[in-house]
């Protein structure tokens, strides 16, 4: 029960991660090429996207513990790296996860310490742009042999 909720979650929890780092990265973007000002808004959308990333890898990872998926012991690696699906969610999808919320978290420190507020929508743009590169590398896409639903519970 569990781990079915804790999925849903996860599915709906992508979305809002996805969403607010394009709507970040835009808005960055666009001020960085036209010389746009820092705005509250700005802070509001760079401090959505982590809060959205940090707690969707909070239940990823809870997800991986409790998974009957995840392999348990050395041995179970050993065979789950043989078989694609297996080996994307427990070592390719939790790598890029991992990468992407690092990338996010070094783009919004470095963007605090920019000196103008050109550098920092420049930051955040190609900050959260790579992040978001490896969060979609790291999505099990419907169609890919290890694909999933856009949405579940439905």
């Amino acid at each position: 029960m569990l781990y079915s909720l804790l999925l849903v979650l996860h599915s709906w929890l992508r979305w809002v991660v996805v969403f607010a780092g394009v709507a970040t990265v835009a808005r960055s973007a666009l001020a960085s090429a036209t010389g746009g000002d820092w705005e509250p808004l700005d802070q509001k959308l760079g401090r959505g996207f982590v809060a959205a990333l940090d707690s969707q890898v909070l239940v990823g990872l809870v997800l991986y513990v409790i998974s009957p998926m995840t392999p348990k012991s050395g041995d179970d690696f050993h065979t789950a790296m043989a078989i694609a699906p297996l080996r994307f969610f427990a070592v390719e999808h939790a790598t890029s996860m991992i990468l992407g919320l690092a990338a996010a978290h070094v783009a919004w420190v470095r963007a605090k310490k920019a000196p103008d507020d050109k550098a920092r929508h420049r930051r955040v743009a190609i900050g959260f742009g790579i992040a978001l590169l490896l969060i979609a590398a790291g999505i099990p896409w419907p169609g890919l042999a290890y694909g999933r639903p856009l949405v579940r519970g439905f």
